[in-house]
């Protein structure tokens, strides 16, 4: 019964370096969906980010974020986040709250994500952002815990397609 279709879903993150925002994508993303509009509490919603597919298109920086002071891909492959709660706001919006895991470290996120149906009516793509911050996940530890080279937020975008039953 699931719905995602990994092949068409992306996340994207952007962290500012010098004052300058970097964008990147992962170009992995899976996991599972069970979506219900009309009962979202009943939905389910897991999504598993393979940290070791971050790319920034800079080889010098892509080489440096699976390393241990970043993602640690090595040890910790997968960037997991869970819905807990899920409320509709009316208007294909919907709060959800959850939990990210990122390095081993889990925490509370909250969302509001936007549902829009494909033009075939098969389909909806569930988009919106959530900012964490990278440190409290041990994300650029070490020399790079400077928060004047980059900084501490990190704005993730998603956009997810979840296919009608």
């Amino acid at each position: 019964a699931n719905q995602l279709l990994a092949a068409q879903s992306e996340v994207r993150f952007t962290a500012k370096q010098m004052g300058v925002p970097m964008q990147g994508v992962f170009k992995k993303v899976d996991g599972q969906v069970i979506w219900n509009a009309a009962q979202p509490e009943q939905s389910r919603i897991r999504l598993v980010v393979s940290v070791a597919s971050a790319t920034l298109g800079a080889p010098e920086m892509d080489d440096e974020l699976p390393k241990a002071a970043w993602f640690d891909a090595a040890r910790f492959p997968q960037a997991v986040f869970e819905a807990q709660r899920i409320q509709s706001l009316g208007a294909g919006k919907f709060a959800v709250s959850g939990t990210l895991s990122i390095k081993g470290v889990s925490l509370p996120v909250q969302t509001q994500a936007l549902f829009t149906p494909t033009p075939d009516g098969q389909a909806s793509i569930a988009t919106g952002q959530l900012e964490i911050q990278r440190l409290a996940y041990q994300i650029g530890a070490g020399a790079w815990g400077d928060t004047s080279v980059v900084a501490n937020p990190v704005t993730i975008t998603y956009r997810i397609r979840i296919n009608k039953h």
